[in-house]
């Protein structure tokens, strides 16, 4: 899973790439701080991440590739 830009690219018009660079970078920093304090193993902060990626990003990312294939049909 990636963080911040590399998470994934939103076509401006059919979303907030900053704000979802945004959103999983501080969710990774947040999921890190307890590796980083020694209260959880790395693995588990990696399972957390992956489960709010898919839960809360990736559907912003698939809704947002349907969005941009739609814009490119012709009328």
């Amino acid at each position: 899973m990636r963080a911040g830009d590399a998470a994934g690219f939103i076509v401006p018009c059919v979303g907030d790439g900053i704000s979802l660079a945004l959103q999983t970078g501080a969710m990774a920093a947040e999921i890190l701080s307890a590796v980083w304090q020694g209260t959880a193993s790395l693995e588990t902060a990696a399972r957390e991440y992956r489960r709010f990626y898919q839960d809360r990003i990736l559907p912003v990312f698939t809704t947002a590739s349907r969005v941009r294939r739609l814009l490119a049909i012709p009328v």
